[in-house]
């Protein structure tokens, strides 16, 4: 769809008094989603609230610091926290062989013997690498890093995905 959007980060915290924010991202490419003079949405529960212009930005230990134009008292920033940030999918250009973790939802996962391990249920991005999380039927979920020793292939069109599996892992 040309109107989904994707988040890119979430809003945690105010800093200062003239109504500059923390932000968590959740992109792989904040240089390019972030940055001065940036056009972005903020939504709650998945209902844009407001559009808003980023005119500074400064990053620390994986937090953005951003002060947006259309915000300039701590007031006002506290009425936006746990706010996501948001951008139009149309707009999120992606460079050649990444996709959009929303994409990975709901594909079958095989391991690279072909054996059918489950389905994609979750993109957990708080560890130092994203993670699938893998629902199997009548089994305990499993973990797996999204990096390439372990996802050896990501086909869209066919909706599967084929994982190495090592010692202990299912």
């Amino acid at each position: 769809m040309e109107n989904e959007l994707i988040k890119i980060g979430a809003i945690i915290a105010t800093r200062g008094l003239a109504g500059e924010v923390k932000v968590f991202p959740t992109t792989d490419f904040i240089e390019d989603r972030f940055f001065k003079g940036a056009k972005v949405m903020l939504s709650e529960r998945n209902e844009v609230k407001a559009l808003v212009t980023i005119s500074s930005i400064a990053f620390t230990k994986n937090i953005l610091h951003i002060k947006f134009k259309e915000i300039n008292h701590i007031n006002d920033a506290e009425k936006v926290l746990r706010y996501d940030i948001v951008i139009k999918k149309s707009d999120a250009k992606l460079p050649k062989g990444y996709v959009f973790d929303l994409e990975l939802i709901g594909l079958d996962v095989f391991t690279s013997t072909n054996e059918f391990v489950g389905k994609v249920s979750e993109i957990l991005t708080y560890t130092a690498d994203k993670t699938l999380r893998i629902k199997r039927v009548d089994k305990s979920d499993v973990l797996v890093p999204i990096v390439p020793f372990f996802v050896l292939e990501t086909d869209l069109e066919a909706k599967r995905i084929t994982i190495n599996v090592i010692e202990g892992m299912l």
